[in-house]
């Protein structure tokens, strides 16, 4: 993995960057509590980008740039033809606000673009962004209802239980991964008795957010994300043949080992209730004879992934546009996609949204956009390109970090969708835009043939 940047990158001239640095700082902490603070803080983002004229104008050659452009472009060209040939008002509506929403996912760039100047204080903004997230729960948590049953009941008092999950889980990882980068700082400081133990706090309380979603998908993301970096950190320490470095790597092992344990603990009966409580449906699916009036979790995302491909099929290139599942599942009037007095709100899986929606084009689109954003940061965590100078290369721990968020959401987006929610979409931009800032920090970076984005 490459080392940590040893300096900035030169900052623009003017007062832009310390506008666009407060925004970026504003959004990260507020993006799960506060949309309206979010909102400020990405338009301080945007209009500080604007704001760039001519500086800009590298940045429209970028292959991911394009790509996301075509993207915005075809949502709206479909959004505009479902807009003018919905079926019902109601429709239409659903149309322009969720296309709307997907065009709004291109604000990684400029979110990436102010963020690559300072690139080693990206861990920094990822923890706003747990900082956040906790301070939202507590926010919302009853202390006066707090009681012992508060462990075995899912908690839906602040976040959607699934996006809860996710992102605590995603926050966890982060803590674990940057530890070292985020708490450099204060190791020798007077504060630091305060802070390690505020550090620990912060991070069992990101798992034990983690427990309370009951979140089946997120716990299983989890879990794969922690043995890939298990194996990971095992790879590094034996590869470098240092016995000192193989034993901090074993130990850390052993402190994830021990704050998962403690976790699980915990919730022990509440984790064993909810993963064995699918045995009937596992049973149905072993025999292929899945019940229709099987209404229980796994039953009914099979059920609606069912329709989804079937009515997606009948119009398999441009889709049926942007928002518009949850009205055919309506529409449809099937028993089994309704989950207790509701019809479900969507079909529980992103990846079969994106080919719903906006059809084979839109889903290869976005799908191209995500490759070009992670073959970049890739690039840039590996140096490609020759000899780099130290300043130019991102946090190991960041490169690290983003692999993982990368997977936990692949994983997650299996059985779940909310990437036009208002949190998924800032979750994507946090996410995009610090994969992209790396690339674009070593891009515009002092050397042969660098420009500035």
């Amino acid at each position: 993995m490459p080392t940590a940047p040893s300096q900035d990158l030169p900052a623009p001239p003017g007062p832009l960057q310390g506008v666009a640095t407060a925004g970026l700082a504003l959004f990260a902490f507020s993006a799960l509590f506060s949309v309206t603070l979010a909102d400020i803080g990405l338009a301080l983002v945007v209009l500080a980008f604007v704001a760039e004229g001519r500086r800009l104008r590298g940045l429209w050659t970028e292959p991911a740039v394009r790509v996301a452009l075509l993207f915005a472009a075809y949502v709206a060209v479909q959004s505009l033809f479902w807009y003018l040939n919905a079926p019902t008002p109601g429709y239409a509506a659903t149309v322009a606000r969720t296309g709307a929403d997907w065009i709004k996912l291109l604000l990684f760039i400029p979110f990436g673009y102010w963020a690559a100047r300072r690139p080693h204080h990206i861990p920094g903004l990822l923890l706003l962004f747990a900082l956040g997230l906790a301070f939202g729960f507590v926010r919302k948590l009853d202390w006066g209802a707090l009681d012992a049953g508060f462990f075995t009941r899912q908690f839906t008092d602040y976040l959607q239980p699934l996006a809860l999950g996710l992102f605590a889980g995603v926050s966890a990882l982060g803590l674990l991964v940057c530890r070292a980068a985020l708490l450099a700082p204060v190791r020798r400081g007077g504060w630091r008795w305060l802070i390690l133990p505020a550090y620990a706090a912060l991070l069992l309380l990101m798992l034990e957010l983690l427990m309370l979603s009951f979140s089946r998908s997120s716990w299983l993301a989890f879990a794969a994300c922690l043995g890939l970096w298990g194996l990971l950190t095992l790879v590094q320490a034996l590869r470098g043949g240092d016995r000192a470095r193989l034993r901090r790597g074993l130990g850390t092992l052993a402190l994830v080992a021990a704050l998962l344990g403690s976790a699980v603990l915990m919730n022990l009966d509440s984790l064993r209730a909810r993963l064995g409580a699918e045995g009937n449906t596992l049973g149905q699916i072993a025999a292929g004879q899945l019940a229709q009036d099987n209404r229980s979790s796994i039953a009914l995302r099979l059920h609606a992934w069912q329709f989804g491909t079937a009515l997606w099929l009948e119009r398999p290139w441009t889709g049926w546009g942007a928002g518009s599942s949850g009205y055919w599942i309506q529409d449809s009037g099937l028993t089994q996609l309704r989950d207790s007095d509701r019809w479900l709100a969507d079909l529980h899986n992103t990846y079969l949204e994106l080919a719903f929606q906006l059809g084979a084009v839109g889903l290869a689109l976005f799908l191209a956009l995500v490759w070009l954003i992670a073959r970049d940061c890739t690039r840039a965590c590996r140096g490609a390109g020759g000899p780099e100078p130290p300043g130019d290369r991102p946090l190991p721990c960041l490169c690290q970090l983003l692999l993982l968020a990368a997977v936990f959401l692949a994983l997650w987006m299996l059985t779940d969708h909310r990437a036009t929610n208002h949190d998924g979409r800032f979750f994507w931009t946090l996410l995009a835009g610090s994969a992209y800032a790396l690339h674009l920090a070593r891009r515009s970076a002092p050397g042969p043939e660098r420009t500035a984005p």
